[in-house]
């Protein structure tokens, strides 16, 4: 491995895990011949809970996020099973025609990669911390979703629909209830309401940029502030200087 002086045995575990993504990431793109810079994928390892890994695309910004504590005491099998696991999820945003999800195609990508095709691992990992949610009751059914979706209904916005229904959620909905729930749950929950596009919104619906970063910190005060500001350069789409403003500001209650 690629020694690096001055690093703490974490801090260089995390180096070389990073390291080992970005090979792995050159090696795929040259697989599927590929023009894209493999420096360009974000690598990030600030997930907690239960989940491996999550790969994502952003205003065609491709990122991959690993569990932190999964990278520290699971390390080969991050690095044999996880890591092609999600390069080939990314492989196919940016391929559609090869996969999506954890389809066939998707499958097909990963056993070229030599990764673990199945949706979960066997890997022991400290659950979740427990996070606040809020319960609505739509048309009967209750779903519950984050503090900053319910923020942002509270504040007026309507642009949240349950999938199941198309039935827009609305402020009056909320039960009153704030409902502890695991991270890994809540995350799952979230697939239940979807955002729609609005054409005109008004300056009362939209959340500000603190008000996001707030959000975001208040739900992972248990991270880092490393880890925080690598959440809020990507979850916020802030720059880095202004990801290291925003943290400052909020910790001292700005």
């Amino acid at each position: 491995m690629r020694l690096v002086l001055n690093m703490t045995d974490r801090e260089q575990t995390l180096f070389n895990f990073r390291e080992d993504c970005r090979k792995a990431l050159v090696v795929a793109f040259e697989a599927y011949d590929i023009d894209y810079d493999a420096s360009d994928v974000d690598i990030m390892t600030t997930i907690r809970g239960a989940v491996a890994g999550k790969a994502t695309r952003r205003n065609h910004v491709y990122a991959i996020n690993f569990n932190i504590e999964a990278v520290l005491n699971h390390y080969d099998d991050m690095v044999k099973n996880t890591v092609p696991h999600e390069i080939a999820h990314i492989i196919c945003m940016m391929e559609p025609h090869l996969g999506c999800g954890h389809n066939d195609g998707w499958k097909r990508v990963c056993g070229v990669l030599g990764g673990d095709d199945s949706r979960t691992h066997d890997m022991v990992l400290t659950p979740g911390r427990n996070v606040k949610t809020f319960e609505y009751i739509v048309n009967g059914t209750p779903i519950k979703v984050g503090a900053i979706r319910h923020k942002k209904i509270q504040g007026g916005y309507t642009g949240y629909v349950m999938t199941s229904n198309r039935v827009n959620i609305t402020r009056l909905m909320w039960t009153g209830m704030h409902l502890p729930d695991c991270a890994a749950a809540h995350s799952a929950k979230k697939l239940t309401v979807k955002a729609q596009k609005v054409k005109s919104p008004t300056k009362s619906t939209k959340i500000s940029k603190m008000d996001l970063a707030r959000g975001i910190m208040d739900a992972n005060m248990s991270l880092t502030r490393k880890e925080l500001i690598e959440m809020l350069i990507f979850e916020a789409e802030l720059t880095p200087a202004g990801a290291a403003t925003y943290y400052y500001k909020i910790k001292k209650g700005g």
